[in-house]
């Protein structure tokens, strides 16, 4: 039996790592109010939320991943695929909005599984092959639309981006994966992705099929990353083959901030979300307070710096109090 106890779980008093990350989130909310006045309106959280989704979505494959032990640098080449070839054949009507939607997300559950396929079997480094789909993905989105363009119907626009009873979409997005992680975080798949990355070796002989859960994994992280191109094409209404070159970074950097470990076995969803939207109301604060766009990516930098730092230094430790 895998033993991953406390691995997957979240509680105030236990998971520290969650914990700051929540609190680091509600400091820099009460910033964020303080540069803007309006924060708290309906319209400027309607719009923080709804910016934030992509990055979300993105962090959660991510997580999957890394909780293996792995990396998935090709996640925001496949929102780029999945965000062109919605802008591209919905317009072209290829197919109903319903399937066009599902073809994409099957060609971002398929990019991510040959990641997976190529790892397990070709025994290559994750962040090798990953690097080498990444750029092979770019080229895939620049086939289907060589320069931003295209566009998506405004019934997919209003059915991601609007609002169901006057809650907005994104909140009940929000929501719906906060439940979802309280049911999956104690199923077997789950449990597996941590004993994988606490111990691969352990984990096989304890009967966990290690090639099937790596798969799945990055298969995973394929269709969040394909959820989010569709989301960014319902939120821009058009397509760009670029558009998921930033949310790379991002979603790693995500995910430290949110207390999983980069060498695997150990994190929350909740982390991850909340380290998710910490990297986006920076990008507010910085604008309200009229710090130049051109400074947002050196201080995501010094963060994601930041958050490693204090991952390898817990760590370091926990080996020297073991030993």
């Amino acid at each position: 039996m895998v033993n991953s106890r406390h691995s997957t779980s979240w509680t105030l008093g236990k998971d520290i790592p969650t914990l700051l990350s929540f609190m680091v989130l509600a400091i820099l909310l009460a910033v964020n109010a303080a540069v803007d006045s309006h924060f708290f309106t309906g319209f400027s959280l309607l719009t923080f939320f709804t910016d934030a989704i992509p990055l979300v979505l993105v962090a959660i494959g991510q997580f999957a991943v890394i909780l293996t032990g792995g990396i998935d640098l090709s996640v925001g080449s496949t929102v780029s695929i999945a965000n062109t070839f919605v802008a591209m054949y919905m317009v072209q009507k290829l197919g109903s909005m319903v399937e066009v939607s599902l073809l994409m997300i099957l060609l971002g559950i398929v990019a991510g599984m040959v990641n997976g396929i190529v790892i397990h079997y070709g025994r290559i480094q994750p962040i090798l092959v990953t690097l080498a789909t990444m750029s092979i993905y770019e080229g895939v989105a620049l086939l289907i639309l060589p320069s931003p363009g295209g566009s998506v119907p405004t019934s997919l626009t209003s059915a991601l981006t609007g609002a169901l009873m006057d809650i907005p979409i994104a909140v009940i997005i929000m929501a719906f994966l906060v439940v979802l992680w309280f049911w999956a975080r104690r199923t077997r798949f789950v449990l597996h992705l941590v004993s994988i990355g606490s111990d691969e070796s352990a984990a096989r002989m304890n009967g966990v099929r290690v090639g099937v859960i790596k798969i799945a994994a990055y298969g995973l992280s394929g269709f969040f990353a394909a959820l989010s191109g569709l989301y960014l094409a319902a939120q821009t209404t058009s397509g760009d083959p670029n558009i998921g070159a930033p949310l790379t970074l991002l979603s790693i950097a995500a995910v430290v901030i949110g207390g999983v470990r980069l060498s695997g076995g150990r994190g929350s969803l909740l982390g991850v979300m909340a380290g998710a939207l910490i990297l986006s109301i920076l990008g507010s604060i910085m604008y309200f307070a009229g710090v130049s766009s051109y400074y947002q990516d050196l201080f995501q930098g010094l963060i994601l710096l930041v958050a490693v730092a204090i991952s390898s230094y817990r760590r370091l430790r926990n080996r020297y109090m073991q030993t």
